[in-house]
């Protein structure tokens, strides 16, 4: 039986695609929090799924990537075969959401560190490793 993690390691290696991470390290990542800013990450409440997570006035709201008949939709109105897909149809028209996808949060190497994340993101312990790759 595969697993979130197995599928996540299968996908192409996106710079907006986060493993495990929960609401409150999502959060801490998309800062400063300018408007359109995101990532996509594991659902921590629904197994399987994903998270759409968007800066908007400077508050960060979660949409939930639901698997649907092996699509994913947010809205079960807009359909798409993979994360990618529906990341670049958000990312040309906001269609529903706060705002349209303008920045990704990008995965980073722990040895670069990027002076607008704070220190708490380089704390391996906290992370447990799982989010950092070069």
């Amino acid at each position: 039986m595969s697993t979130t993690t197995d599928s996540i390691r299968s996908l192409p290696r996106e710079k907006w695609l986060h493993g495990k991470i929960s609401r409150e390290q999502t959060e801490e990542l998309l800062t400063p929090r300018e408007d359109g800013l995101f990532l996509v990450r594991e659902s921590t409440n629904y197994p399987g799924d994903y998270t759409l997570c968007i800066c908007f006035q400077g508050k960060v709201e979660h949409y939930r990537i639901k698997h649907k008949d092996k699509k994913l939709t947010i809205d079960d109105e807009e359909i798409f075969d993979s994360l990618g897909q529906l990341v670049k149809h958000y990312e040309q028209d906001a269609d529903g959401l706060c705002t349209q996808l303008i920045k990704s949060r990008s995965f980073f190497c722990a040895d670069d560190k990027n002076e607008n994340l704070p220190e708490s993101v380089y704390n391996f312990e906290r992370w447990n490793g799982v989010h950092f790759y070069c």
